[in-house]
């Protein structure tokens, strides 16, 4: 497209220079008393009216973008931030025999944490981009159910849900209630407040972290 403007323009001004037989140099600013320079003196101004507002509504309209790209992103690192502490407390306090492996109640524990974290994460974005509203919809539970990504108690438990709660919220309450039961029973550090103070905190914070 620039190639074929420069052409139009190199093959516009031969024109005007073989049939009119301009008084000014090539490459000087032309005699606006010459009859073709004054009628084109009007679209001349036209296009400079033109390209201010052009310029202007594109600078403004990709500052705007950029803004939006910029919290998009912030947010985007802000949750995954969120969802890596929580794992990585939960998976280093988890109880773990006396070789270092998890124990069978640790390794069920940090599954299903890893199940409620995809799922909030899916259902989180769902409930921000227009792409991925359908999730939220009994089609999209739906979906997500026959293909395994959603249990039936957990299906009927999001089904439940009132219009004004998201089930990105049921998803982070799953993560704090089973959180909760592994220190109940032990296999998360339940005396140890700083920890259960932290992995609490963390938790809680995706919530302020949705944007």
């Amino acid at each position: 497209a620039a190639a074929l403007n420069m052409l139009l323009s190199v093959v516009f001004t031969a024109v005007i220079r073989r049939k009119f037989k301009p008084s000014w140099s090539l490459g000087m600013i032309p005699d606006p008393e010459n009859p073709v320079i004054a009628r084109l003196l009007g679209l001349g101004k036209m296009w400079h009216y033109m390209l201010s507002i052009t310029t202007f509504i594109l600078t403004f309209f990709l500052n705007q973008a950029y803004s939006l790209w910029r919290q998009v992103y912030s947010h985007g690192r802000q949750i995954q931030g969120r969802l890596n502490d929580i794992g990585l407390l939960l998976a280093s306090t988890a109880k773990r025999d006396n070789k270092g492996k998890y124990m069978p109640e640790s390794q069920v524990l940090l599954d299903d944490v890893a199940v409620y974290s995809r799922l909030f994460h899916a259902f989180m974005w769902a409930s921000l981009a227009k792409n991925y509203k359908i999730l939220q919809t009994d089609r999209g539970m739906s979906r997500l159910l026959s293909r395994g990504v959603l249990t039936r108690e957990q299906y009927d438990s999001l089904r439940s849900l009132s219009g004004n709660t998201g089930p990105q919220y049921a998803c982070m309450m799953w993560i704090l209630i089973r959180s909760l039961r592994g220190m109940e029973d032990g296999t998360l550090p339940a005396k140890d407040f700083a920890i259960t103070d932290l992995i609490l905190k963390k938790i809680t914070d995706l919530r302020g972290t949705r944007g």
